[in-house]
């Protein structure tokens, strides 16, 4: 089906589905490209070259989505001066199936074998480095759970802790000089039981442990 008769569609949305083939001559032969907002085509199992007939040329490449078919191919009319925009080449890949923007780039994927690779198969993905300061613990919940996981209450020395106090003024930690944020957390020697909770390492100006 080309929907060639359907001049006053706006939105095309088929991704999900099974579609096969390629995509026909006369595909939305008829709709006005000022007005006409988004077409969408992911996930499907179309295939061969992706080339659009030149009356879709007016509606911008990133109102349409192609990713995840089965296309071995891009014409060089779509392509432009730079086929990534459009979809990531063949043993690449990202999230979206195309070069997210001017500055970041398709990444590596040996087993990606069409254009539009959403995933990267059989390649596990790289964890994401952890940033302290975007986790939602603050320093006084960090020291609260150090506390009850390593037997605060039969420390020997638990001065303030747990108190409304400042925890800068709590027994063995020591601040910053320019911010109320935990620079030195010292607790030797102090009856310290269990394994210390690994939300320590989310502290983001500890120096001295």
């Amino acid at each position: 089906m080309s929907f060639s008769a359907m001049s006053g569609l706006k939105r095309v949305d088929l991704s999900k589905n099974k579609l096969e083939g390629s995509i026909p001559s006369d595909f939305l032969s008829a709709v006005d490209t000022n007005s006409f907002e988004k077409l969408d085509l992911s996930s499907n199992l179309l295939s061969g070259t992706l080339e659009l007939p030149s009356f879709l040329s007016g509606i911008p490449i990133s109102n349409m989505d192609f990713s995840d078919n089965k296309f071995s191919g891009i014409s060089a009319e779509l392509c432009g001066n730079d086929c990534a925009m459009v979809l990531c080449a063949p043993t690449t890949f990202s999230s979206s199936g195309r070069q997210p923007s001017s500055t970041e780039y398709c990444e590596h994927c040996p087993t990606a074998v069409f254009w539009g690779t959403t995933t990267c198969p059989g390649v596990s993905p790289t964890p994401s480095p952890i940033d302290p300061l975007s986790e939602s613990m603050s320093e006084v919940d960090i020291l609260k759970s150090i506390y009850n996981s390593c037997g605060g209450e039969d420390w020997f020395n638990s001065e303030n802790w747990m108190s409304s106090e400042s925890i800068c003024d709590w027994y063995g930690v020591t601040c910053s000089p320019f911010q109320d944020s935990i620079q030195t957390l010292v607790l030797s020697d102090n009856n310290l039981v269990n394994e210390v909770p690994t939300e320590i390492f989310q502290l983001p100006n500890l120096e001295t442990l």
